[in-house]
């Protein structure tokens, strides 16, 4: 994820994924902010962070199968 701390706008990019892959955002609560979508098959999918409130929040992404890649990012006016 780039850049992180987000201040507008970041592109989340993968690799190794299928286009099944989906990409949530939870606040520090756990609690789903937001459904991203699925990743394009370019690997990428794009974050807009102007309307989320300044924080920690976790990005996770889920594959078709059981595993999921969870990472952490900051949120920063």
């Amino acid at each position: 994820m780039a850049p992180n701390p987000v201040r507008a706008t970041a592109t989340i990019t993968l690799s190794g994924v299928t286009s099944s892959s989906t990409v949530d955002l939870f606040d520090d609560a756990g609690r789903l902010v937001r459904s991203l979508g699925v990743v394009t098959t370019s690997g990428t999918i794009a974050l807009d962070a102007t309307d989320l409130a300044s924080g920690s929040y976790t990005v996770r992404v889920r594959t078709a199968g059981t595993s999921s890649v969870v990472e952490r990012i900051t949120v920063a006016r």
